[in-house]
């Protein structure tokens, strides 16, 4: 993490995607209970507290980074922070105290011990809490996609880890079709960019001790006789000595960025 300071008002605190994913998760394990959380609140909500700064979404806010401080700052926020509005509370309602220990425990302290595994999980819920009196207001649905939302706006030099993360929002936004509000059909258009940032800076692989660079897609037969078929494959030209030949499968073989390219050659 590294801050920068724009304007000599602002700090803006510049991590990369895991980071940012993590700490939102620590810092407030209530709002965000899962990844996807996280990801549509950084990708589509509007007035979100981030902007695009050096090709990464950064905020002014001072996230926690363990599990320690996550526990703290969510203990002093319900028991101390708030105690005057607790205090309020238990005028009225019998076992205030026990009831904001049991919902501190269940809501923040035992999602932080887990924070690898929300890290991972995209489940999408049908409700937020099913045990919640008013589930119209908990039912779940993806921030209204505009031309305001972070991304749509991503800039061309986005980094390579945020450009991942905004490849993986699409494909969930198009496996959730159902729960995604896109009056303006932008979803393609956002979809387009995003491979074409993709496929410009993930083209070349590594196959045994020679560099690949992808030049297109073609199909070829394969097998022979009545147990022939075709299946598509990656036209690649070895970069050593223009070499053309097809693969059938890059994914384990794609280069992660720009500098194990530089490295391989």
């Amino acid at each position: 993490m590294r801050m920068i300071v724009d304007g000599g008002i602002k700090i803006f605190y510049i991590m990369n995607f895991e980071n940012t994913l993590k700490q939102c998760l620590l810092t407030y394990p209530s709002i965000y209970p899962n990844a996807l959380y996280v990801y549509d609140h950084l990708f589509l909500t509007i007035g979100n507290g981030y902007e695009w700064k050096d090709g990464t979404l950064v905020s002014n806010e001072n996230y926690c980074t363990n599990v320690e401080d996550a526990i703290v700052k969510n203990i002093n926020f319900m028991l101390v922070d708030n105690n005057e509005v607790l205090k309020r509370m238990m005028t009225h309602i019998d076992n205030a105290l026990e009831k904001t220990v049991e919902r501190l425990i269940r809501e923040c302290v035992r999602p932080s011990f887990h924070i690898k595994e929300r890290m991972a999980d995209f489940t999408v819920p049908d409700w937020y809490d099913e045990n919640a009196p008013h589930k119209d207001f908990n039912k779940f649905a993806f921030y209204t996609l505009s031309k305001y939302s972070r991304l749509y706006t991503m800039p061309d030099d986005v980094k390579n880890d945020w450009l991942c993360a905004a490849k993986k929002m699409v494909k969930i936004l198009e496996e959730n079709m159902d729960k995604v509000k896109d009056p303006e059909n932008l979803l393609p258009v956002i979809k387009e960019r995003i491979n074409n940032l993709y496929n410009e800076r993930y083209n070349k692989l590594k196959y045994l001790n020679d560099i690949y660079e992808i030049t297109g897609m073609d199909t070829e037969e394969v097998g022979s006789g009545c147990h022939s078929w075709f299946q598509d494959v990656y036209v690649c030209r070895r970069i050593s000595d223009g070499y053309t030949r097809t693969f059938d499968s890059i994914h384990d073989m794609r280069l992660i960025n720009l500098n194990d390219y530089k490295e391989a050659i």
